[in-house]
């Protein structure tokens, strides 16, 4: 709770101080931060604002997801999220630039309370968590099933064409590219269809892993890489299920996917 306050302080700060700068900044931060009390308010505006309209009016999307931004575990994934955002990516100097401009951070905070509602088991709540994937697939872009289960600290970096399927997981700290695709082959192990990824994992952009694949903690996912074997901890894939050596992984070839552990 006392590091919520801290970043909700920090962010308001941020806010104030642009506001001051512009009025047209001044009108949009006064709805969007200004006039909230906590990340969880202020990211419920942010999203509504993206997910309504066409049929879906705003003033009955924006409660349903303040109501869920709220709860104590989301709180903490969405604060491992946003601080993650800040400490890898040199394109968000700020806490407030991504809370209100990255649409990885959105579509990932969709989720979630898509997710909480899937959970919940009733039919209105599992359509409404089907709702709110097909509006952030649209709006941002990625294609999530509200069943998938995503940890705390993940980084959907871009996100455009990310498609994670009903049965994938991805553990804490991951850093995901644009165009990942976590499918599946069609294959059922255990209930499983999709790939269970670990934490701390980093998938290139245009990867796909596919099928009831395990990922392990550590491992790198080279780009456009096709992976459709389970990947041990630690481990560098490239190509078509191709597993680097330590030292082959180290060479100038393949130097600059170093750049990608977290």
């Amino acid at each position: 709770r006392a590091y919520g306050a801290q970043v909700w302080n920090l962010l308001h700060t941020e806010a104030s101080a642009l506001a001051s700068q512009s009025a047209l900044l001044r009108g949009y931060l006064s709805g969007a931060v200004l006039a909230h009390g906590t990340v969880a308010s202020s990211l419920a505006h942010v999203l509504a604002d993206r997910l309504s309209g066409n049929g879906l009016d705003r003033t009955h999307v924006a409660p349903v997801l303040a109501e869920h931004l709220a709860s104590p575990d989301i709180v903490r994934a969405t604060l491992a999220d946003l601080t993650q955002v800040v400490n890898i990516d040199p394109c968000a100097p700020d806490l407030l630039t991504v809370l209100l401009h990255f649409k990885g951070f959105h579509g990932l905070q969709t989720h979630r309370v898509a997710h909480a509602l899937w959970q919940r088991g009733d039919s209105a709540s599992r359509q409404t968590a089907l709702l709110l994937q097909g509006r952030a697939s649209a709006a941002f872009g990625m294609d999530v099933h509200p069943q998938a289960q995503i940890g705390n600290g993940v980084f959907l970096d871009h996100a455009t064409g990310v498609v994670i399927g009903q049965t994938a997981s991805i553990g804490d700290f991951c850093y995901v590219l644009h165009g990942v695709t976590l499918g599946s082959t069609g294959k059922t192990v255990n209930g499983r269809r999709h790939p269970s990824v670990k934490s701390h994992v980093s998938l290139g952009a245009g990867s796909a892993i596919l099928g009831p694949v395990t990922v392990g903690d550590h491992a790198l996912v080279g780009a456009h890489a096709i992976v459709s074997k389970s990947v041990q901890k630690g481990a560098t894939v490239v190509g078509t299920n191709k597993v680097l050596a330590k030292d082959e992984a180290g060479t100038e070839e393949f130097d600059w996917l170093t750049h990608w552990h977290i």
